[in-house]
């Protein structure tokens, strides 16, 4: 029997506000119903969840609520159970609004929805990888029952450079026990990067959430759980397995642009696409390709277009990712339009503009600008004919 009978759950975290990916997050687009290569990036993980024939999962959600439980459909997956959860006032005083006070509290509002399972598989829903949770979860099992272990943690080896302020750091001893752990160090203690996921005893670790001194798991738990002598690593071969966080507009673009080619165990709706000259006139070259709809006139290289997308005759499309229904239109035809390392969001209409190492949201109209490179443009955001020379945010810290 898979994992000795023991009963496993797994813990999809989706509640961040992800304010690092504006302006293609915010009031309409929540980080787990993002798109990456044409799918969204809760699925990615849930697939993994699945590959590891985990059958029950709950999913804290917090931000666009109504739009995640609108948008994720899981008819297509086998699982047994999936459950939202959400912040529940009687974890706080009358006066203070119900939330998730770190990644570690959403596991614990949550333990309504824990009950009955032996351990519990808790991951982000911001990373696209391919790695096995189901000889993370045996191996988590093999640690508690022989060493006490109250957390298994992933981990990966990274340059130190790459782990400085950025990665949870382990240090490990011969049994994978962790004897140092810092939460995204100036000095890394080892060139292990922790995954930002964790299997431990639900009991047990819910406890140990309660008893930290906060409510984040690498930042409190992690810390806590180490000094008890409880906390153990379980190791992913870089060369083996890929694995981004996907937090970031830089990251997310390496996402899209690494899925040009195929990845072991990480599947994609798109059409790998390496040369085709369309019906229409255009070129394309080395990208992913919705298959719904997308009409290409111009030359479109190394990127990822979306459904019902239209890059009209006079358009270069490179090294850049079309959400989904984008219109790249060129009027003046002997004046082409570059669209270069950017990325657009839905409905977006970029008309005798061009592009480069943008980001712009959802539902913006560019007509016959100038964009100083790397600008990004917030959702519903509408400019004609104008210098564009620093971000445009239409709204608070562009939410």
């Amino acid at each position: 029997m898979i994992y000795g009978g023991k009963r496993i759950i797994a813990v999809e975290l989706a509640g961040g506000r992800a304010e690092r990916l504006w302006p293609l997050t915010g009031p309409y687009q929540s980080k787990a119903t993002l798109r990456v290569a044409g799918k969204r990036l809760f699925y990615y993980n849930a697939d993994r969840i699945e590959a590891a024939h985990l059958k029950h999962l709950v999913i804290p959600i917090e931000f666009n609520k109504k739009e995640i439980r609108r948008k994720l459909d899981f008819s297509d997956y086998g699982f047994d159970s999936v459950a939202f959860s959400e912040a529940k006032k009687e974890y706080f005083p009358p006066d203070i609004k119900p939330h998730f006070r770190g990644t570690a509290d959403a596991a614990v509002q949550s333990e309504n929805l824990l009950k009955g399972f032996d351990y519990m598989l808790i991951v982000p829903c911001d990373h696209l990888t391919n790695v096995d949770y189901g000889e993370f979860v045996e191996h988590a099992i093999f640690n508690h029952e022989n060493y006490g272990a109250v957390a298994t943690l992933g981990a990966m080896t990274k340059p130190t450079e790459e782990i400085k302020g950025n990665f949870g750091n382990p240090k490990i001893d011969k049994n994978g026990k962790v004897i140092d752990w810092v939460e995204k160090p100036e000095k890394p203690v080892s060139e292990l990067a922790s995954l930002g996921i964790y299997v431990g005893p639900v009991s047990d670790l819910l406890e140990a959430i309660k008893n930290s001194d906060g409510h984040d798991f690498g930042k409190d738990v992690m810390k806590y759980l180490r000094e008890e002598g409880k906390l153990y690593v379980h190791y992913y071969p870089g060369e083996r397995y890929y694995w981004n966080d996907v937090g970031v507009h830089e990251l997310l673009m390496k996402a899209n642009m690494d899925l040009l080619e195929e990845i072991e165990n990480i599947k994609i709706p798109l059409e790998r696409v390496e040369y085709r000259e369309t019906k229409l006139g255009g070129t394309i070259k080395n990208c992913l390709v919705s298959k719904v709809g997308p009409k290409i006139h111009g030359i479109a290289e190394n990127s990822v277009i979306g459904d019902y997308s239209i890059i009209d005759r006079g358009v270069k499309l490179t090294g850049s990712v079309l959400m989904s229904q984008n219109f790249v239109k060129n009027s003046k035809v002997t004046k082409p339009v570059k669209i270069k390392e950017s990325i657009t969001g839905k409905y977006s209409y970029v008309s005798d503009t061009s592009l480069n190492g943008s980001v712009v949201g959802r539902n913006v109209t560019l007509h016959n600008c100038k964009v100083r490179p790397g600008v990004k443009i917030d959702t519903d955001a509408e400019k004609y004919g104008e210098l564009i020379e620093s971000d445009v945010r239409l709204r608070q810290n562009g939410l």
